[in-house]
């Protein structure tokens, strides 16, 4: 099966408007002005979403840069943690059955806590503590996973009315206590990376049998992982592309004996991951 391959992403800093520019490895370009962007800063990429945040109005506006589709969270109760602290900051977009919408989920890397909030007029943030730091999180297969201090893995339940962090126990963990781990998934896989400098290495999180697999014994070697500033990577075959990786010219590219391919840029943009539009009554997984 053939997937799209990333493009690059960059948007303008002009104060007046934000033109965001699109550029895949043949280098053709697509540029296009993304609406409600002025007085805001781009933290982040979702679902296809562009993730604008505006510290005076508190608020974040989500754009898809090709369909122009938006979708607004107003009343950010914590604005310093997003402008203080911009490259730490994290969110996801996931459809929740059970609040009937969808759900922004923030946290911010070394917090205690995660927040969220419904779209819309049915925006109101709630949020979920934890006792120790927060490093990632990430939708998988339908469920939120969080790792956190102490590589202590948590699945995050937004029941309404009382969500909730669930411990889950798993055996096996190969390495000792870092504090610089992100989450980086592939269609069927999730995985753990630890990137410091040119230092790779990645284990798999085997949620069936609850342990955690060392990289010798994974299928991550077998992917291109790509890595970007904004909390937003991919693993992905080099194989299912009609053209070969080889031809991203612009990134920083280095290789791990066991972990495979690691391509790292500012942002990536992941157009197989976008939405369905939802105005025809199709959701993604969910909740």
């Amino acid at each position: 099966m053939v997937s799209k391959q990333p493009m690059y992403l960059s948007i303008s800093t002009h104060s007046y408007k934000k033109d965001c520019y699109l550029e895949d490895y043949r280098r053709r370009k697509l540029k296009t002005i993304i609406p409600h962007s002025v007085g805001r800063r781009c933290v982040g990429i979702t679902c296809g979403y562009l993730i604008f945040f505006g510290r005076k109005a508190r608020d974040f506006w989500l754009v898809n840069p090709f369909t122009r589709k938006e979708l607004h969270f107003p009343g950010f109760p914590f604005p310093s943690d997003v402008t203080t602290h911009l490259k730490r900051v994290k969110c996801i977009l996931v459809f929740s059955p059970s609040m009937f919408g969808w759900v922004l989920v923030i946290s911010r890397k070394y917090s205690h806590t995660i927040s969220f909030s419904l779209a819309g007029e049915q925006a109101m943030w709630r949020s979920i503590s934890s006792n120790f730091s927060i490093l990632d999180f990430h939708f998988f297969k339908g469920k939120i996973y969080m790792i956190s201090q102490f590589n202590h893995l948590w699945e995050l339940r937004l029941h309404d009315p009382e969500p909730a962090l669930a411990l889950r126990i798993m055996k096996n963990y190969p390495w000792p206590y870092f504090w610089e781990l992100e989450f980086v998934s592939s269609g069927e896989n999730l995985y753990l990376r630890h990137m410091r400098g040119d230092a790779f290495d990645a284990i798999e999180v085997d949620l069936d049998e609850m342990k955690w697999v060392n990289s010798e014994r994974t299928t991550i070697g077998e992917h291109a992982v790509f890595a970007s500033d904004f909390k937003c990577d991919a693993a992905i075959k080099p194989d299912t592309w009609t053209h070969p990786w080889t031809r991203y010219e612009k990134i920083n590219f280095f290789t791990s004996k066991r972990s495979g391919k690691c391509l790292t840029s500012k942002m990536w943009y992941f157009s197989h991951e976008c939405l369905i539009d939802n105005d025809s009554g199709q959701f993604p997984p969910s909740l």
